[in-house]
């Protein structure tokens, strides 16, 4: 679980800004609105917005063992910052498909989740943010369509 005590308040409060982030983005940015849902029938069924959520969060948690886990924890003897940098950099490359404001805010988010994931000993934090962001843009997208 890592050092819970300086990552549980700083999640819960970076939850709260990522699901107002994905709100502006989504009023800002018609592609955005456009690609999410992810899943068509997601986009006019409550429960295959469910679904494809419930999805998304088991997969968040596979990308997040992999990047903040594998990945950074394996590179660590390479030094924090190489570490991060190379965590970070297949992570950007595998947002390449999304809307454009996605794949560029995938630098400094990738950056952010090293680093906090880093500090915080475990990749947990950087799951609940990743799920939050990703189930809220796609259940969001719904209410500004």
């Amino acid at each position: 679980m890592g050092d819970w005590r300086f990552w549980a308040p700083r999640t819960a409060l970076a939850a709260l800004l990522i699901a107002t982030g994905d709100a502006l983005a989504l009023w800002l940015s018609p592609p955005l609105r456009e690609f999410y849902p992810m899943w068509g029938p997601a986009q006019t069924s409550a429960t295959e917005l469910a679904k494809l959520c419930a999805g998304l969060t088991i997969d968040m948690l596979g990308w997040e063992l992999v990047f903040r886990g594998l990945l950074l924890r394996t590179l660590l003897p390479f030094g924090a910052w190489a570490a991060i940098a190379a965590q970070m950099v297949p992570f950007v490359l595998l947002h390449y498909d999304k809307p454009p404001v996605e794949m560029a805010l995938s630098l400094p988010g990738g950056l952010l989740a090293g680093v906090f994931a880093l500090r915080s000993g475990t990749f947990w934090p950087t799951f609940v943010l990743h799920a939050v962001m990703l189930v809220g843009i796609n259940a969001e997208a719904i209410l500004f369509r």
